[in-house]
């Protein structure tokens, strides 16, 4: 074959670029070529037909996506954390919720007392706190569904005790732009807190 090609394009080099080796007459009408052909932004550059228009379909689709993303994921963020607040101030309420047990020791003598949450009185001042917050905050006109609200009393030192409470709150934040642009109608949100009752001094 390299002795059937050779002759071709020595004759094609002299016929249309007198001078020119077949080597580079190879390399700039072939290889060049195909090289463009495989490249479709390169055809886009040689071709300067509907160039700009391409351009700038492409650019103004680019900062229509990134408008919505800030925008929308801008608004998220802010929403997150009104929701982190309502949920601290839950768990906090809850914890509030309290009485006073007495401590024994290993002869049934009182040793002291301990400050823990009063069940289910706790759920009520966490539930009602939440409330308070949610309707004062106008979540309806900012398009967001709080889908969740779970809380409880837990014991965090392990001693038997209950002396701390958890709120968690599951919420859909509707989207303006990421909807219709990319079918993201909503963002999940999910926001948690832990509260620990504050104790007072011991009685000795």
């Amino acid at each position: 074959m390299r002795c059937e090609i050779r002759p071709l394009l020595e004759r094609a080099a002299e016929t249309f670029h007198p001078g020119l080796t077949p080597g580079l007459f190879f390399c700039r009408h072939f290889l060049a070529k195909e090289a463009i052909n495989l490249c479709f932004p390169m055809r886009i550059l040689r071709d300067p037909k509907g160039t700009i228009t391409s351009y700038a379909a492409i650019l103004m689709t680019l900062i229509l996506l990134f408008t919505a993303l800030g925008l929308d994921l801008g608004r998220a963020f802010i929403l997150k954390h009104q929701l982190q607040a309502m949920c601290d101030a839950a768990s906090l309420a809850g914890a509030s919720a309290v009485h006073a047990e007495f401590l024994y020791d290993d002869y049934g003598g009182i040793k002291g007392q301990i400050l823990v949450v009063t069940v289910p009185l706790c759920d009520e001042y966490a539930q009602d706190t939440f409330n308070q917050n949610i309707a004062a905050a106008g979540f309806d006109r900012e398009g967001v569904t709080v889908t969740s609200y779970h809380g409880w009393p837990f014991d965090a030192n392990g001693d038997g005790y209950l002396d701390s409470y958890h709120a968690e709150i599951t919420a859909e934040i509707r989207t303006r732009l990421l909807g219709p642009i990319m079918g993201m109608d909503t963002i999940t949100v999910f926001r948690k807190a832990e509260a620990a009752v504050r104790q007072k001094e011991p009685l000795t």
